[in-house]
């Protein structure tokens, strides 16, 4: 599915989404060790040391105050990508990692009081977790692997990832203190963007299988064994970024399926397919509020990929960050609002 979709594009001169493509699956890799031919080489891997890292004394914690809802997010706008957090209405934006390194992908632990995310910080992606106000940093995987993609159990015991280790991209589990990490995805196509369903039964991925002699880019759903896959999507299109609702009833994500990536809802079974955003640009990794409301994503319609937010129906789309950087991959802690 990617040669074919970057021969696609390149045949019909479309340069631009030929870009997006590129920086599209190589956030979602998470700086991975495999090359990928068509998208450059990822961070080659070195053993990292297994420590922990503390906030930098001069982090602002000013923006966390533990009693509200929030939403971190991935951000370039200080030269790498580092972690931040903000007030759901897109201020008081607060720097939570300090270093030279690549930190991506956060997720919110279900009760709002820790961070999970990947870096590079040593060497190859890990993945780490923090106090949600960026404070007690520590690494949880330790391998020559590229680590990345955390997405947390809805009880917060285990946390949900995807890998390079057996030379391409599977899902993993493993305990919150990095102990019994368990290979639950065995196939020769990758699997990616893990997310865990909110009664705990079942985890929503990305997969590039073969069906009828054609690669696809689907979502599938599983047990939390890894038994039972079942695909979700079909059709000829870049289907990615799965996100279930706090109720279970839907499954919202992004495609291509109708030219650029855009925003759609789904049932958990496929069914009832719904798109929820409208414009000639790029919008994905959408992630919902914790009422079900709401969902915030990040889209490049105003130059800058630049966090959005919208309701749950696609109506009221307003941007949150103005920083003229790439400010992505946000996920919405589950800590009640103040009034």
């Amino acid at each position: 599915m990617i040669d074919r979709n970057i021969l696609a594009l390149v045949t019909t001169g479309d340069w631009t989404s030929w870009v997006k493509m590129q920086v599209k699956i190589t956030r979602m890799l998470m700086i991975s060790t495999i090359t990928i031919l068509l998208f450059g080489s990822f961070v080659s891997c070195s053993y990292l040391e297994n420590n922990t890292s503390e906030m930098s004394p001069s982090t602002s914690t000013t923006g966390f105050t533990g009693n509200r809802s929030m939403i971190v997010f991935e951000s370039d706008r200080d030269g790498n990508t580092e972690i931040y957090i903000m007030n759901t209405d897109g201020s008081n934006e607060t720097r939570l990692t300090y270093n030279d390194a690549q930190d991506i992908s956060p997720s919110w632990s279900p009760d709002g009081s820790m961070i999970a995310f990947s870096s590079d910080r040593d060497g190859n992606a890990e993945i780490y977790v923090m106090m949600a106000d960026g404070s007690k940093q520590q690494r949880l995987t330790n391998t020559l692997a590229g680590d990345s993609a955390p997405s947390w159990s809805p009880d917060g015991a285990q946390i949900t990832f995807n890998s390079d280790g057996p030379g391409n991209e599977e899902i993993y589990i493993m305990n919150i203190d990095g102990s019994n990490q368990a290979r639950i995805t065995y196939s020769d196509p990758w699997e990616i963007l893990p997310d865990w369903s909110p009664d705990g039964s079942k985890i929503a991925f990305n997969s590039d299988r073969i069906y009828d002699g054609r690669t696809y880019v689907d979502i599938h759903v599983m047990d939390v064994d890894g038994s039972n896959q079942i695909r979700l999507t079909s059709g000829d299109a870049w289907n990615s970024s799965p996100s279930w609702s706090p109720d279970g009833t839907k499954i919202v994500f992004d495609s291509d399926r109708e030219g650029n990536q855009e925003i759609y809802l789904m049932d958990p079974d496929g069914s009832n397919l719904e798109r929820l955003t409208y414009n000639d640009f790029w919008d994905s990794s959408p992630s919902w509020s914790p009422d079900g409301t709401k969902i915030v994503f990040d889209s490049d319609r105003d130059e800058f990929i630049e966090i959005y937010m919208m309701n749950s129906d696609g109506s009221n789309q307003t941007r949150l960050t103005y920083s003229e950087a790439w400010d992505g991959w946000p996920s919405w802690s589950s800590a009640p609002e103040t009034p």
